[in-house]
C-alpha cells in the first residue's frame, strides 16, 4: 500500500511539474500556439543553432512564450533599439545637434583678423537621407559668414573635434568590412554619411572612367584591374580601401553598357567635410589663405569667443526614424556617442558605455553585468544581450510619452524599412512594427504586434550560430508573428 501511494505521489509530482514547465519552457502541446512556436524553432535546420525568444502581453506583462530568454545573443542591429529608446528618453524627440561657428580677434573692413572656430557637434544629418543637395548646407554656412560681415579670414580655421575623443571606430568592428558604407567612421563632422559615392562607366570611346561625389581631391584610385566585358551575366566589382588611408583598389569585371555605383567609407571624414567647406569659401568669394587646424584637445572655449551663427541638425525624432527604418549604423553611433558626451563631457565609446551601464540599463531594471554593450549600432560582434533585456527596452519605451514616435519609426512588415519585403500577403503585413538585425550567423527581430483581440504584444526573436540560409530564419520569425496575431492572447 505504501509503495502504491509513493508511486501515485511521484506521478502527481511529475504531472504538476510538467504542467508548470508547459507555460514558459521547452515542453509544449503541439496543438497550442506555444507548441507550434517550439516546433518551428526545433526544425532540423536549426540543430546546430541557438534560439532565444521572449514574448509577453504589454497590458499585464503576461508571458506568452519564453525560451532561453535569459541567455545572451549577438543582437546585431537590434542594439539600435537600445540606443534610440535611451536617446528619446534622455534627450527628447526635439533635440538637435548644434554646431557653433565662432571667431576670435576682430573684424575690420570685412576682414576677420583672427581665427574662425568651428565647434563640431557630431551632427549626422547632413546626409542624402535628408538633403538632395548636401553641399547646399555648406553654401548656407558661407552665406551666413558673409552676412555677418566677413569677406576674408586673416587667420586660421580651427576645428574643435574633441567632443568624441579620438576613437572613430566601434569596438569589435571586423576589419574586412571597413570599406563598406555600413561601417563608416564615427566623426565630429559628418557629410554624405561619411562616404564617397564612386561611379564607374565606359565612355563612348571605350575608355574606362570613374567619378566621385563629393568631388574631392584626396581620394586616390591606386589600382584598377577592371575587365570590361560584353553580355556579362552580372557585374562583379570589388572596392577595397587600404586601412588608415584613402587609397582605393578596384578589381573585378563589369558590362561595357552598365554603370556601377558604390559608396566607400572615408578615413578621417571630418577632413572631407572641411575640404568641401574650404571649396565653398572660395566659391563664395571669402578669402582664406591660412591653415585648417584640427583641434583634438579643446584649445578654445565657446564662452570666450564671438558667435557668428549656430547650425542645428534635423530633430532627433527625424534621425531616429532613419536609424530604425533604414538600420543606419553611422547615425546610431553618433547618437550613442553623444549620450556619452552628455553624461561625462566627452563622447568616447567608453563614456557612452558608462552612460548605458550606470544610467539607462539600471533605469529599466536590466542588470548591466548580465549583458555586453560595445557599440550603438550592433555592428560589433562583442555585443551580447538577452531577449528578455530587449523586451525590457521595448516595455520601457511603451511607458514613455514618446512611444508613438518610437513605434512609428520602426519598420512596418510588408510596407517600409528593412521589413518592406517580409510578411507580405500574411496576416502580419502592416501589423508588425519591429527592428531587424543581421550580422553573419545572427538574425534577430524585436518589436510589437497587435493580436486579433486588439492586445499589443512585445517580442524578441533571436537566432545565433545558424549555418543555413538566413531566409529560413526569416521564415520562422515571420510565421511566429502570424501565429501570435491570430492567437487569443
Amino acid at each position: 500500500m505504501k509503495k502504491r501511494m509513493l508511486m501515485i505521489i511521484l506521478l502527481l509530482f511529475l504531472l504538476i511539474n510538467c504542467a508548470g514547465v508547459n507555460k514558459n519552457t521547452d515542453f509544449f502541446d503541439n496543438n497550442d500556439i506555444r507548441g507550434k512556436i517550439f516546433s518551428l524553432i526545433s526544425d532540423a535546420n536549426f540543430d546546430n543553432a541557438n534560439w532565444g525568444i521572449y514574448i509577453s502581453r504589454l497590458k499585464d506583462g503576461d508571458i506568452i512564450f519564453s525560451h532561453n530568454s535569459d541567455k545572451v545573443f549577438m543582437p546585431a542591429s537590434n542594439m539600435k533599439l537600445v540606443t534610440t529608446s535611451a536617446a528619446l528618453k534622455y534627450l527628447g524627440p526635439d533635440f538637435t545637434f548644434k554646431t557653433y561657428i565662432c571667431y576670435n580677434g576682430n573684424i575690420k573692413n570685412k576682414i576677420l583678423n583672427g581665427d574662425l572656430v568651428i565647434f563640431a557637434s557630431g551632427d549626422p544629418s547632413i546626409s542624402p537621407h535628408f538633403y538632395n543637395d548636401q553641399i547646399s548646407v555648406l553654401k548656407d554656412w558661407v552665406n551666413n559668414i558673409k552676412d555677418f560681415g566677413i569677406d576674408s579670414i586673416n587667420g586660421n580655421i580651427v576645428v574643435d573635434l574633441h567632443i568624441f575623443g579620438n576613437d572613430f571606430l566601434g569596438k569589435g568592428w571586423a576589419w574586412d568590412f571597413l570599406t563598406d558604407y555600413y561601417a563608416a567612421q564615427i566623426s565630429p563632422l559628418c557629410f554624405n554619411d561619411n562616404t564617397v559615392d564612386i561611379k564607374l562607366f565606359v565612355d563612348e570611346n571605350n575608355n574606362f572612367k570613374y567619378s566621385f561625389y563629393p568631388d574631392i581631391s584626396f581620394i586616390n584610385i591606386i589600382d584598377n584591374k577592371i575587365e570590361i566585358k560584353e553580355n556579362l551575366f552580372r557585374n562583379d566589382v570589388i572596392f577595397v580601401r587600404e586601412r588608415g588611408t584613402n587609397n582605393i583598389r578596384i578589381f573585378g569585371e563589369m558590362n561595357k553598357e552598365d554603370t556601377v555605383k558604390e559608396s566607400i567609407t572615408i578615413n578621417e571624414p571630418y577632413k572631407m567635410f572641411m575640404n568641401i567647406f574650404r571649396s565653398q569659401l572660395e566659391k563664395g568669394k571669402i578669402g582664406f589663405g591660412g591653415d585648417i587646424i584640427y583641434d583634438y584637445e579643446g584649445m578654445y572655449s565657446k564662452d570666450s569667443l564671438m558667435n557668428i551663427f549656430v547650425y542645428e541638425s534635423k530633430t532627433l525624432s527625424e534621425i531616429i526614424e532613419i536609424i530604425l527604418k533604414k538600420s543606419h549604423n553611422l547615425m546610431a553611433e553618433q547618437v550613442f556617442r553623444y549620450l556619452g558626451y552628455k553624461y561625462t563631457g566627452l563622447g568616447t565609446n567608453d563614456n557612452a558605455l558608462k552612460f548605458f551601464n550606470e544610467v539607462y540599463f539600471p533605469s529599466i531594471g536590466v542588470d548591466p553585468h548580465r549583458i555586453q554593450m560595445y557599440d550603438g549600432s550592433g555592428l560589433s560582434r562583442y555585443n551580447l544581450i538577452s531577449p528578455k533585456a530587449l523586451v525590457a527596452v521595448l516595455e520601457d519605451s511603451y511607458k514613455t510619452k514618446y512611444f508613438d514616435i518610437f513605434y512609428n519609426s520602426l519598420p512596418i512588415a510588408g510596407k517600409d524599412g528593412t521589413l518592406r519585403s517580409r510578411m507580405k500577403n500574411m496576416v502580419a503585413e502592416n501589423n508588425v512594427h519591429a527592428k531587424t538585425g543581421f550580422i553573419f550567423n545572427a538574425r534577430t527581430l524585436s518589436g510589437y504586434l497587435t493580436t486579433k483581440n486588439g492586445n499589443l504584444i512585445v517580442f524578441s526573436l533571436m537566432a545565433n550560430n545558424y549555418t543555413v540560409p538566413t531566409k529560413l530564419v526569416n521564415n520562422v520569425q515571420d510565421k511566429i508573428c502570424s501565429l501570435l496575431i491570430n492567437s487569443e492572447f
